[in-house]
C-alpha cells in the first residue's frame, strides 16, 4: 500500500476511477491535470471548501447538516455496497465542503477493492443489524472473517441480544 501511496500517477487513475463510478451531482474529485502528473507531482483542480470536522463554519455557510449527512452516506455506501472500489482515507482532512454542500473528496492514495462476495456479505450483515436478526449478523461477521471461527457462538448469540435490547430501551425504530 505504501509503494502505491507514494507513486502520485496510482493516486492519479484511483480519482479518475471513483470519478467514473460516482456520478453524482454533490461529489466532486478535484480534475487531475495529467499533463503535469507523474510519480513524484500530482497537480489538482483547487476546490474551495470547509473540512467536514467544521461543523460550525459548515452552518454558517448555511449548511444543512441532515442533508449533508444523508450526502455523505450515498456517496461511500455506493462506493463500499455497489461499486466495491472506496476511498479508504475519508478522515476529515480529505473531505471538504463548499458553499453549495457538495462534497469535495481529496487524496486518493489509499482505495480498496472488494469482491461481489464480500459487498453482499456485508449488505446483509447491515440488513441483520437493522432487522434485529443476531444470527445473520453472526453469520455474516463469520463469513466476512470479523469472528475467529473458534468464537463461542452462544455468547455471540447473548452478546448481539443485549446490544438489540439496548437499542429498543433507547427507542431506536426497526427498519423494514
Amino acid at each position: 500500500m505504501l509503494a502505491r501511496e507514494v507513486d502520485f500517477r496510482c493516486e492519479e487513475e484511483n480519482a479518475e476511477r471513483i470519478r467514473l463510478e460516482n456520478i453524482n451531482p454533490k461529489l466532486i474529485i478535484p480534475i487531475i491535470y495529467h499533463e503535469c502528473t507523474r510519480e513524484d507531482v500530482l497537480v489538482l483542480q483547487y476546490c474551495e471548501g470547509v473540512r467536514i470536522d467544521r461543523t460550525d463554519e459548515l452552518i454558517a455557510q448555511g449548511t444543512k447538516l441532515l442533508p449533508l449527512i444523508e450526502t455523505l452516506m450515498e456517496i461511500f455506501l455506493r462506493q463500499v455496497l455497489i461499486n466495491g472500489f472506496f476511498h479508504a482515507d475519508p478522515h476529515p482532512g480529505n473531505i471538504l465542503i463548499d458553499n453549495q454542500g457538495r462534497v469535495i473528496l481529496l487524496d486518493f492514495g489509499m482505495v480498496e477493492e472488494l469482491s461481489q462476495q464480500m459487498r453482499e456479505d456485508l449488505l446483509d450483515l447491515i440488513m441483520g443489524a437493522v432487522n434485529n436478526d443476531p444470527d445473520l449478523v453472526i453469520r455474516k461477521l463469520y463469513s466476512i472473517g470479523m469472528i475467529e471461527p473458534f468464537a463461542a457462538h452462544d455468547q455471540l448469540v447473548k452478546a448481539a441480544g443485549t446490544i438489540i435490547s439496548l437499542r429498543k430501551m433507547k427507542g431506536i425504530p426497526r427498519r423494514q
